[in-house]
């Protein structure tokens, strides 16, 4: 388990997906600027096909309510790395 202060960084973009994270209670804000079809938090290490990168200055939230989960594609394909950053927005508590 984690518990999460609101600012606190829970992941940071390039970081490689390691964890299955289940949001327990809290909130998490996730940040990309990068533009993809949908919003995607992922992506394979190497690959840039699915991705464009967009005006830095147009950063996109999403935000990651309790009973929520990120990090499943870690169990099936290990070369998996974040484009996106995630930050407590309230006191949360993770299971990882």
């Amino acid at each position: 388990w984690v518990i999460c202060t609101p600012g606190d960084l829970v992941v940071e973009e390039e970081q490689l997906v390691q964890e299955l994270v289940f949001v327990v209670t809290g909130c998490l804000l996730a940040q990309t600027a990068h533009s993809y079809e949908g919003f995607v938090m992922d992506r394979n290490q190497g690959g840039t096909k699915e991705m464009s990168t967009a005006d830095p200055t147009q950063v996109r939230d999403k935000e990651i309510a309790s009973g929520a989960w990120f990090g499943e594609s870690c169990l099936v394909e290990p070369d998996r790395i974040y484009v996106s950053s995630v930050f407590a927005l309230a006191d949360s508590e993770l299971a990882v």
